[in-house]
This record gives structure tokens, C-alpha cells and sequence, in this order.
């Protein structure tokens, strides 16, 4: 399995497959084997989840959970929490399959944010919301 690297300690980046293997498997069972691999995905700045849909490579990256974590849906002084899309190249991916992949990025930070405070069946702590945590796109002007 090919896994992006970094050398910063604050920077997480999920493996080349998670992405499809997250759509084809319940978060509930993401949520054991990220116990399992002893993984904090909240003492991160940054969780980077590549992904390949559509015939489309493009990078998912979760800014803002330590934030989110410390100070819950009251915003506190930091990062603010958000989904950033990059894409490469001229051809981007369907705005429909890019909020689908979102949601599904909130769902599993839903789950594991409710399995860290020992809340696994209440299903009114969602701190990561669309209106908490957008799905933003980086523009920028070809040169």
C-alpha cells in the first residue's frame, strides 16, 4: 500500500486506497480499525486523504479537528475547520461526487469523535457539520 509521507509530526496522510475502501465498508468498522492502529486523528493539523473517483486523482485535507476537539462548535482562536479540495490538472471532479465524498469525510470524523468522549449511540453530538466544517475548493488563476 503507497501512503503519502511528511516529515511534520502535526500531518496525517491517510494511504492511496482509504478513500475507495471508506465508501465500501461502514464507518462503523473504520472506527475499530482506527482504534486498533492507535491513531488520534485530532491531535493532527492536517489529515490528508487522497483520492481517485471518476478517473479523477485529487486530495482531501481535513484542516481544524485539533480546534473542533478543544473548544467544540464554539470556535476558538486556530484553524478553522474545513475540507480543502485539490485537484490537479484542467479537469475537475463532479461537484456532486465531491460533497458525497465530504459527507462521508464528516460521517467518519462523527464516529470517532463520538467513540473518543464515550458517546458511540448518541446521535446528537455531530461537531462536524457542512455548516462546521465546509467542503472548500482552492482557485487560482493559470499563469
Amino acid at each position: 500500500m503507497c501512503r503519502l509521507t511528511c516529515k511534520r509530526n502535526d500531518v496525517f496522510s491517510f494511504g492511496v486506497n482509504f478513500f475507495s475502501k471508506l465508501n465500501a465498508h461502514p464507518h462503523d468498522s473504520w472506527v475499530g480499525v482506527i482504534n486498533r492502529m492507535k491513531l488520534d486523528v485530532f491531535q493532527y493539523k492536517l489529515l490528508i486523504i487522497p483520492s481517485n473517483q471518476d478517473n479523477h486523482k485529487s486530495l482531501f485535507v481535513v484542516t481544524g479537528l485539533q480546534n473542533v476537539v478543544e473548544y467544540g462548535c464554539r470556535l476558538g482562536i486556530g484553524d478553522h475547520p474545513c475540507i480543502l479540495l485539490l485537484q490537479s490538472g484542467k479537469r475537475e471532479l463532479n461537484y456532486s461526487l465531491a460533497n458525497v465524498a465530504a459527507h462521508n469525510i464528516r460521517l467518519l470524523l462523527n464516529k470517532l469523535y463520538r467513540s473518543r468522549i464515550n458517546a458511540i449511540n448518541d446521535k446528537t453530538v455531530n461537531p462536524f457539520s457542512s455548516r462546521l466544517m465546509p467542503l472548500r475548493r482552492a482557485t487560482s488563476k493559470q499563469m
